[in-house]
């Protein structure tokens, strides 16, 4: 987008001037404008004639001193001013902890301190992961059950059976045992 010059070339019919030193702010009808000062009023004089007020207003500031921050809002972007620049923004608040959607509950609900069964594993795979050997198996329930007799068990002893073979597993340090668990897939 061209950067306009006057007032003529202004290409929005509300013109909006912002200070960024401090909170001053205005919002101008493009008509009356053009009506006051002439349609061919460049926008650097519109700029100081409206914000000749400002304690920043300066002709010829010194080198470390502020100058005046004043700005058209809407020339610095090429987005159009939105309709309503009075009227709140609303965003969308994060959702409250009732609001969130609760994943399906297992088959089963569990009772506390009862140990989880392959039965009501709700996933067709366990992943037995360790993350200190760096091993990760991927096991399907359906072989599991086939190979365990009764097809079901605790998920703890199954831990045992299939880490059995870990030569951590043996280790009398709490800091060199194996740290097998069972991961949900996904």
């Amino acid at each position: 987008m061209v950067r306009p010059k006057t007032l003529a070339q202004y290409p929005w019919v509300v013109v909006r001037i912002n200070c960024v030193l401090c909170d001053r702010r205005g919002c101008y009808r493009l008509a009356r404008l053009a009506a006051r000062y002439g349609p061919e009023q460049s926008l650097e004089g519109l700029l100081a004639d409206l914000a000749h007020d400002c304690p920043w207003w300066r002709s010829n500031p010194r080198k470390y001193e502020p100058r005046c921050g004043a700005r058209f809002v809407d020339l610095d972007h090429n987005l159009p001013p939105i309709d309503h620049p009075n009227e709140p923004v609303h965003r969308r608040r994060p959702p409250a902890r009732e609001d969130v959607p609760k994943r399906p509950a297992a088959s089963q609900p569990r009772l506390p301190g009862e140990v989880p069964r392959l039965s009501t594993w709700p996933h067709p795979e366990i992943i037995v992961a360790c993350a200190r050997c760096g091993r990760r198996d991927v096991l399907l329930v359906e072989h599991l059950r086939l190979s365990i007799p009764g097809g079901d068990a605790r998920l703890t002893d199954l831990l045992v059976i299939l880490t059995s073979e870990c030569p951590r597993r043996r280790s009398q340090s709490v800091y060199e045992q194996c740290g097998a668990l069972f991961e949900r897939p996904g």
